[in-house]
């Protein structure tokens, strides 16, 4: 419609600006960049054209450019809150940037203190400068501002979760988790960091309802191989609910879509190349298609290749005491307590971001009980 009407009188700025937002919906991002530059030729003096080029030139990497174009657009309306939101938006996406993106939102909140979303993204910014204090703020006046947007509970709870001090209960997420899910229950993402903690709680049937709400053909249609923790943590939940079956059947439905059905990255592979990326190995083990000293045998010789960098050191270094973890949970749900804590101990120094950090934590501190 918008191209039918440009053909009739192409010299209209905001039907090229029309256009080129359909453009940047449908991910077409040269075709959108054109339509907006088409609109600042036609009308220079009017932000919006300014503000939404330079929103898709930094989304596509061309950040001197999307700052430049971002700027002029403030420039012309230096009152304009959304503008500086935007910006911030755009700025917190990039390390250096950060610092920056607090100073964009702080000044959309000048203009607009009202606005719970610019509260919300603040705080995102905060917790990612590693300023939990500051991004907990923000975070508990979004929720002021708006008490029925769910998505600002998950983010607190997310950062409580993620960004805690080591050592501080799971439990402090929980309320914020079970808001979020009482206003958004089909929100599938909410209901798996629940399901850590439930985890740790050893509330095996509670675990398992929340990881049986993934879906794991949404969440890692991108990448695909990234299910597999997905089908291992709700197995390793079922096994000590004592229903090992419902478990190794969600495993073995998640390989047929990943060797059969999925796209995304490495959709071509060949079967052996698909069945060594990383996560899927600890799938392959909860199956029972590999055993424990196989699985370690094979992170070692990865960690023993010639020429790794040191965050690809790093990188193999965690994926081995997550082998060690999932084997602490399989031999204690055998009752082999000796082997476990033997495991659990060989998986300690996983981040804080890996939440089998927590279980391996809560384990060890109740081990005598376990």
């Amino acid at each position: 419609m918008a191209t039918a009407e440009i053909e009739e009188g192409p010299s209209e700025a905001w039907l090229f600006w029309e256009r080129g937002e359909a453009h940047a919906e449908a991910r077409r991002w040269k075709d959108a960049i054109a339509d907006y530059s088409s609109a600042i030729l036609v009308e220079p003096d009017e932000p919006e054209f300014w503000i939404s080029r330079g929103r898709v030139r930094y989304h596509i990497g061309k950040t001197g450019l999307g700052e430049e174009d971002l700027g002029r657009g403030i420039e012309l309306d230096p009152e304009d809150d959304r503008s500086y939101a935007i910006r911030g938006e755009c700025r917190s996406w990039w390390c250096g940037s950060r610092d920056d993106a607090v100073a964009d939102f702080g000044r959309a909140i000048e203009l607009s203190p009202l606005t719970s979303s610019y509260y919300y993204s603040r705080g995102i910014v905060w917790q990612r400068l590693g300023d939990l204090s500051r991004a907990l703020e923000d975070l508990d006046e979004a929720v002021r501002l708006d008490p029925e947007e769910a998505s600002y509970y998950h983010r607190r709870a997310i950062a409580r979760l993620y960004d805690g001090p080591e050592g501080s209960p799971l439990e402090e997420a929980l309320p914020d988790l079970e808001e979020a899910i009482r206003l958004d229950p089909d929100t599938s993402w909410y209901r798996q960091e629940r399901g850590y903690i439930r985890f740790c709680q050893r509330r095996w049937a509670d675990a398992s309802e929340d990881f049986a709400k993934q879906d794991y053909r949404h969440a890692a249609k991108n990448f695909p191989y990234l299910g597999a923790t997905m089908v291992v943590w709700l197995y390793l939940a079922r096994l000590f609910q004592s229903r090992p079956g419902a478990g190794l059947g969600a495993v073995q439905d998640y390989f047929h879509w990943y060797l059969h059905e999925s796209a995304g990255h490495g959709r071509g592979d060949p079967p052996g190349v698909k069945l060594e990326r990383w996560p899927v190995p600890l799938a392959r083990l909860v199956a029972g298609e590999i055993d424990g000293q196989q699985l370690l045998t094979m992170m070692r010789l990865v960690l023993a290749r010639p020429g790794l960098v040191e965050c690809e050191i790093e990188t193999v270094e965690e994926e081995l005491r997550e082998c060690h973890f999932v084997l602490a949970e399989l031999a204690l749900a055998a009752g082999r307590r000796g082997e476990a804590t033997a495991h659990l101990r060989s998986a300690c120094g996983l981040p804080r971001r890996n939440p089998m950090s927590w279980v391996v934590a809560h384990h060890l501190a109740v081990m005598p009980e376990v």
